[in-house]
């Protein structure tokens, strides 16, 4: 099994997963993951209200919600 990379919209890409780099209260932010949320609805907003914070290095799942993807992987990089 092996890793593929694609260049294109990632809020249009049909796969298992996409990642989504985020400020660690999950919250909308700027560019990819405005771009992220926007596309997946409010659902994903309202779960992530749900969820609680994520750490520096760590990672939530949530589902794609409006997405193509089946998933979305959060997680928060230092600054």
């Amino acid at each position: 099994m092996g890793v593929d990379f694609i260049i294109g919209d990632v809020t249009t890409l049909q796969v298992d997963a996409v990642v989504n780099v985020i400020n660690y209260k999950l919250k909308d932010g700027g560019f990819v993951n405005h771009a992220i949320h926007r596309a997946a609805g409010s659902e994903l907003k309202e779960h992530s209200e749900t969820i609680g914070a994520c750490p520096v290095g760590g990672s939530k799942l949530t589902l794609g919600f409006n997405l193509p993807a089946g998933y979305i992987i959060h997680t928060v990089a230092p600054m």
